[in-house]
């Protein structure tokens, strides 16, 4: 598709333009993920997003998988991420190759977002050289300095971070405009105006991951809201269907996962005008835009 710049047009919230994409998947059983569904093993993609801000440019929501995958787990113990969620993955579905595809070059990326630092959502960073990382600071110090056992336990492969990282990252719980016009996320505490001017929004998700955050925004016609993984099918907050305690064992809490995912459950409810899409939804095919 081709991408354009939307202007703002008086409207409350500033539109941008955005498109879900999906870079691999992995295995996983489906029971344990929501306790409604069968018990099987099947494939769950990684999806990332693609966003054009009228003033802020080419922005990447998390990378799923990418090529450095395989080099950041090949040693013991990261080796064991592969083995306890295997990963199907082919070097043209990486963010990097989706964009050249569309024209674009890797050094036209001017943010990626980070939802959370699970491997399959930062395996592409080091593809991006010039773009400048977002995220809360707290799920960057839960990472920060770990290896070996606690970055597995975190989901955290730590060869998959750029070194310039710390130089390029912006917290968007520092000096942050909080939002104004967002009403509808007031049940997840402090909503984020991530580059002050109402275009995306973040709220916290906690539960799955450390300063997990998802993202609220408007494009032409809809409103979205990328919850990444606190759920990870749709049914799961339309319905209110649990995980598996047995996901607590990889989950950074797993009262606080349920906790969102109730409260998910009730802004699904209560708006069911807005998109909401988990990151490993199979609802979704990589495709959507607006």
């Amino acid at each position: 598709m081709e991408f354009t710049y939307l202007q703002n047009g008086g409207e409350t919230m500033k539109k941008v333009k955005h498109e879900l994409r999906t870079a691999g998947s992995c295995k996983q059983i489906e029971k344990i993920t929501n306790t409604k569904k069968p018990l099987r093993s099947v494939f769950f993609p990684a999806h990332f997003s693609i966003i054009v801000h009228p003033d802020h440019g080419l922005i990447l929501v998390d990378t799923g998988y990418a090529e450095h995958f395989d080099n950041a787990a090949k040693k013991f113990p990261y080796s064991l991420y592969k083995k306890v969620t295997p990963i199907t993955f082919a070097q043209e579905d990486s963010a990097k190759a989706q964009l050249e595809r569309e024209g674009f070059s890797c050094e036209d990326v001017a943010y990626i977002i980070i939802t959370h630092f699970h491997a399959d959502h930062i395996a592409g960073l080091k593809d991006f050289p010039n773009a400048k990382f977002i995220c809360i600071k707290k799920a960057y110090n839960h990472i920060d300095g770990k290896s070996g056992w606690k970055a597995l336990m975190s989901g955290f492969l730590p060869d998959l971070m750029p070194s310039d990282f710390r130089e390029r990252v912006q917290f968007i719980d520092e000096n942050y405009v909080p939002g104004n016009n967002a009403n509808e996320l007031d049940r997840f505490g402090t909503i984020y105006d991530i580059f002050s001017d109402q275009s995306i929004y973040a709220v916290e998700l906690p539960g799955h991951a450390c300063g997990q955050i998802g993202l609220f925004f408007e494009t032409e016609g809809q409103k979205r809201f990328l919850i990444a993984d606190a759920a990870w099918d749709s049914d799961a907050y339309r319905y209110h269907q649990p995980a598996s305690p047995l996901a607590g064992l990889i989950l950074d809490s797993f009262s606080s996962f349920q906790t969102t995912l109730e409260k998910l459950h009730h802004f699904h409810k209560d708006h069911p005008d807005v998109q909401m899409i988990p990151s490993h939804c199979r609802e979704f095919t990589g495709g959507e835009s607006k």
